[in-house]
């Protein structure tokens, strides 16, 4: 009976001790691994990688007149200019600013959006007309008609360079960045506010 007795208050005094390890070794092992932080907040690089979708294609359509004057005529071509441009925003150049990581907002600061790439379609851009008026009416063979659709075709290029500067254009590839940045954050739990080096801040992921 004795035997029995000392030999249960040995297991017990065992799971006791052992408890007691375990509940030390779990309060070192603690003190010695901390909890970790980790920052939720936007990264540039994040932004960076819409590089490709924020960038707007821009088809532009156009008709140019070109004209080659001499003493005794001259000639008049009419072209159909078709092609398209791209307005980009460098995001390598983006910034955030204002970061709120308790309410989940920043603001993201940049540049205007800017054309490249204009490129003419060489197929669909023609010649609609060419005529000649004086005296080179009667002239035999060629009166400059390839010099001028050459310098036609020259003068295209520069208007499509030309028609992406214009504001509304600049408009809509800022509105089109702010909706692909924006609506990206969003679905992260951010808001995010756009603003522009050269023009006042716009909000929200929809409106503005």
């Amino acid at each position: 009976m004795i035997g029995r007795t000392l030999l249960l208050l040995t297991v017990l005094f065992g799971a006791a001790a052992g408890g007691y390890y375990l509940r030390v070794r779990t309060t070192q092992t603690a003190a010695a691994d901390p909890v970790q932080h980790r920052s939720t907040a936007p990264t540039i690089e994040q932004v960076r990688e819409l590089a490709s979708l924020v960038t707007l294609d821009v088809p532009i359509s156009d008709v140019h007149l070109s004209e080659l004057a001499g003493f005794t005529g001259g000639l008049q071509l009419v072209m159909s200019v078709k092609g398209d441009v791209q307005i980009a925003t460098d995001l390598s150049a983006a910034r955030f600013d204002r970061v709120n990581e308790d309410l989940h907002t920043a603001t993201l600061v940049l540049p205007r959006p800017q054309p490249q790439r204009p490129r003419l379609d060489h197929e669909k851009t023609r010649v609609l007309e060419l005529t000649r008026s004086g005296m080179w009416r009667w002239m035999p063979g060629e009166a400059g008609e390839s010099a001028l659709t050459n310098r036609a075709m020259l003068a295209a290029q520069r208007v499509l360079a030309e028609t992406a500067q214009q504001p509304e254009l600049i408009t809509q590839a800022r509105d089109h960045t702010r909706k692909i940045i924006c609506g990206f954050f969003e679905a992260l739990g951010w808001t995010i506010t756009v603003q522009w080096d050269d023009a006042v801040a716009v909000s929200g992921a929809t409106g503005g």
